[in-house]
C-alpha cells in the first residue's frame, strides 16, 4: 500500500470514528454553518503528524522544490465539493466536547443537581460567608431587643410585702405575717428565702437599703426607721414625722424620697452625717399626682418610678427642683390582669423587678425593650 492510501485510509477511520461518537451522544449542537476554512488546509492538517519531515537544506546548494503529491494537487485545485461537506461533521471544541462528556457521565450516575446552589458558591468564599453570619446575627438580636422579655420565678408561701435591692446582690422584702427582714435571691426559676432578722413594727410600711443602712417606712405611725445593718439585733433609728405617713421610700446616694398617702404628696429629705449620728433633713415636698395609689417606688438619677397597683402602670416623673415633671408611663395590662396585687418595685441590673402577691411571683422585665408613652401636665411642688 502506497503512502497516500494509508493517508485516505487513515482519514476514513478518523471520520468514522467520529460518526461512531457522535451518534452515541445526543447533543444539541448549533445549526451547522458552512466553514471557511478551505478543506485543503484541513487536509493539510490531517496529513501533517503522518508526513516525513524536510529534508535538511544546504545553504550552498538550494534543493529543488518536492512535487505536490496528488491529494494536496488536488485539494489546491478544487474547492470543497457538496458531498464532501456533507459527511465532514461540524468542528467541535475539545473543551465543550469534554465538557459534554462529563455532563451525560453525570446524568449516567443518576446524581441529582445540588438543591441549594447559591449557598454552596456561598459557602467557597469564607469572606463573604462570614459577613452574611454577622449580618444575621444582628438581625436575630435586633429582633430580640423589639420584644419585652419576661423572666418569671416562683414565691414561697409567705406574705411579703416591699422590694428592694440588698447589699450583696438579691432582694430584700418584708414577711408581714411574722414581721421578718428577708432577703430574695432568685435563681434557676425560683426565688431563695431567707430570715435575715426579726422587725416587730405591726402595719409597717416598705423598705429601702441606701447611705449604708436598712430604711423602713413607719406609715401610720409617722415614723422613720433607719437600721444600720440587715442582721444581728441592734435597736433601729427612729426618725419622728410630724403630721407626714411615710408608706414608701426609695434612696439614692444621699437623697431619701418617701410617699404620703395620707397627706397625697411626696417628700424630699437629705441623709447627712452628725455628731449624733445619721440625720434626715426635709427639703421640700411635692403634691402626689392625681388617680395614683402607689404599691412601690424607685429614684434614680432625679427621676421618679411609681408603681400605680390599681391602674396597672408605671409612671415616672422628673425632679426639676421647683415641680415634679411627668415624663412617661408603662402599660402593665399584657402581663397582669385585674387579679393581680402588686406589692413592689425595683430597677436592678438592667431589669424591671416587681412582686405580685397574688400569683405568689416575682416577674422580672428588660429595661431596654420597655416603650414609654410620653405623659403631660406638670405637678406643682410644695415646701
Amino acid at each position: 500500500m502506497s503512502g497516500t492510501d494509508a493517508i485516505l485510509s487513515r482519514l476514513d477511520n478518523l471520520l468514522k470514528e467520529c460518526e461512531s461518537k457522535i451518534s452515541k451522544i445526543e447533543l444539541r449542537l448549533p445549526e451547522y454553518e458552512e466553514p471557511t476554512e478551505s478543506l485543503s488546509r484541513r487536509v493539510a492538517e490531517l496529513l501533517e503528524p503522518a508526513s516525513e519531515p524536510a529534508p535538511p537544506q544546504v545553504p550552498a546548494v538550494p534543493a529543488e522544490a518536492e512535487p505536490l503529491n496528488p491529494i494536496q494537487e488536488a485539494s489546491s485545485q478544487q474547492e470543497p465539493g457538496p458531498s464532501i461537506e456533507a459527511q465532514t461533521p461540524p468542528p467541535v471544541d475539545d473543551a465543550a466536547q469534554a465538557g459534554s462528556a462529563g455532563e451525560i457521565r453525570e446524568a449516567d450516575s443518576g446524581e441529582q443537581p445540588p438543591r441549594w446552589p447559591a449557598l454552596l458558591a456561598l459557602c467557597r468564599k469564607p469572606a463573604l460567608c462570614a459577613a452574611v453570619a454577622v449580618i444575621a446575627a444582628a438581625l436575630f438580636w435586633i429582633a430580640q431587643g423589639l420584644r419585652v422579655k419576661e423572666t418569671s420565678f416562683a414565691l414561697p408561701p409567705d406574705a411579703l410585702m416591699g422590694l428592694a435591692p440588698a447589699p450583696g446582690g438579691g432582694f430584700l422584702s418584708m414577711d408581714s405575717s411574722l414581721g421578718a427582714l428577708v432577703r430574695l435571691s432568685p435563681r434557676d426559676g425560683k426565688v431563695r428565702l431567707q430570715s435575715l432578722r426579726d422587725i416587730d413594727i405591726p402595719k409597717m410600711g416598705r423598705l429601702a437599703w441606701g447611705s449604708g443602712g436598712l430604711w423602713v417606712a413607719g406609715g401610720k405611725k409617722g415614723l422613720l426607721y433607719r437600721y444600720a445593718s440587715v442582721s444581728g439585733n441592734a435597736e433601729p433609728q427612729i426618725y419622728p414625722q410630724f403630721h407626714r405617713y411615710p408608706a414608701l421610700i426609695s434612696i439614692d446616694q444621699d437623697t431619701l424620697w418617701s410617699v404620703d398617702e395620707k397627706g397625697r404628696r411626696i417628700d424630699k429629705y437629705l441623709i447627712s452625717q452628725a455628731l449624733t449620728g445619721v440625720s434626715l433633713a426635709l427639703l421640700g415636698s411635692y403634691p402626689l399626682p392625681g388617680g395614683i395609689s402607689p404599691a412601690g417606688m424607685h429614684e434614680s438619677n432625679g427621676v421618679i418610678w411609681l408603681l400605680d397597683a390599681a391602674n396597672l402602670h408605671i409612671r415616672r416623673y422628673g425632679d426639676s427642683g421647683a415641680a415634679l415633671k411627668p415624663l412617661d408611663s408603662f402599660d402593665l395590662k399584657p402581663w397582669w390582669g385585674s387579679s393581680a396585687r402588686l406589692e413592689g418595685l425595683a430597677v436592678e441590673g438592667g431589669g424591671l423587678w416587681i412582686l405580685d402577691a397574688a400569683s405568689r411571683t416575682l416577674k422580672r422585665l428588660r429595661l431596654g425593650a420597655i416603650k414609654w408613652t410620653p405623659l403631660g401636665g406638670p405637678a406643682s411642688a410644695r415646701p
